[in-house]
């Protein structure tokens, strides 16, 4: 623009804006709010591809739903500094109002407030979805309606939960969902419910992050799920395991029931639960699967219960890993391989015991 006359206006084309508050100094909100509102409407571009709103821990009540352009937006991101004591409200109109309801297929929001003044708003065009420490004034019903009603199209759903989020069970009930990512590291208050409820028939891959000690349940099963990682600390998961039995792909992690209970035991003495294994055969290990790994295994008496129980039923698998740590094993090594090697299998797979990295 300095350098020639040509380039003057060339900027109102540009088709990915970002806007980052902290370029601002303190109490210049509202110059700030002045230069997104001009350039927006300035701009020439018939679509916008990424709007961006990088919001600094001083950003006051900036109004981003009074900001409008007549551009189509693709991607909308809203990301206010997680050590920000100021919460931003979100409305649904005002997001749709101003950034183009019908062609938005990006949202990203992250430490804000999500209010809801109107029920008869939707996003026909949303793909993708992303909740990162969002709270919600309406609490479990506005996140179910949310989800189900004004996200008929949804299909990649990231949900990263806060404490205090005013949220007990998140329901996602979303026919057309295929990728979901939820985390919750917030921790239950005894007596409260607190997890996750899943309706998507649709889904194909499903990663869940809970240490908060709560729930997730499964309404119905998911006959197209290919990946899921499980990392949680719930009591029990046979029923959330039993609802993907059709994966190909499956990464568990469960301290719950090893660690903790040895935790437990070192303070009241007494016999440790033991594994128990499930009253039926999931189908993946009968038909379909053929590569396995277990990561820091110890050989305890509930850790050999298991692996007897998926080795002999596993009649498709090829390759079964087990990995330790030396530091945990020390001189046991050998003795924990051959004890493996001697376990039944119902296949001819390759046995390996490694040492993890």
């Amino acid at each position: 623009m300095v350098l020639s006359k040509r380039w003057k206006f060339l900027w109102k084309f540009v088709q990915n804006l970002e806007y980052d508050h902290n370029m601002y100094r303190e109490g210049e909100k509202w110059r700030f709010l002045q230069f997104v509102n001009s350039s927006l409407l300035s701009c020439e571009t018939p679509v916008l591809e990424s709007l961006h709103f990088k919001l600094g821990q001083n950003h006051g009540f900036v109004v981003i739903g009074a900001c409008y352009t007549n551009s189509c937006v693709r991607e909308l991101i809203i990301d206010i500094d997680s050590s920000s004591t100021k919460n931003l409200v979100l409305r649904p109109r005002s997001l749709s109002t101003g950034f183009g309801v019908n062609t938005l297929t990006k949202l990203k929001l992250r430490n804000a407030i999500l209010e809801d003044v109107d029920s008869q708003i939707s996003f026909p065009s949303l793909k993708d979805l992303s909740l990162v420490s969002m709270k919600y004034r309406a609490g479990d019903e506005f996140c179910n309606r949310f989800l189900s009603k004004y996200c008929p199209v949804l299909e990649d759903l990231e949900v990263k939960r806060c404490d205090n989020d005013n949220v007990e069970i998140f329901a996602i009930r979303v026919p057309s969902l295929k990728n979901l990512r939820l985390t919750s590291t917030s921790k239950r208050v005894k007596g409260d419910s607190l997890g996750f409820v899943i309706e998507a028939p649709s889904l194909k891959l499903l990663d869940i992050k809970d240490y908060s000690g709560g729930v997730c349940v499964i309404e119905n099963k998911m006959p197209e799920i290919v990946n899921a990682y499980i990392d949680v600390q719930y009591s029990c998961i046979e029923k959330l395991l039993g609802s993907i039995d059709s994966v190909q792909k499956l990464y568990i992690c469960f301290p719950t029931s090893m660690c903790r209970h040895h935790q437990i035991q070192a303070k009241h003495p007494g016999k440790l639960p033991c594994w128990s294994e499930p009253s039926y055969i999931p189908e993946c290990l009968t038909s379909s699967l053929e590569t396995f790994e277990w990561v820091r295994y110890q050989g305890k008496p509930d850790e050999k219960q298991a692996a007897r129980f998926i080795l002999g039923n596993s009649s498709h698998l090829k390759t079964a890993t087990f990995y330790y740590k030396s530091i945990d094993l020390k001189d046991k090594r050998q003795v924990l391989m051959e004890e493996l090697s001697m376990l039944h299998r119902s296949s001819t797979c390759q046995l390996a015991f490694k040492e993890s990295t």
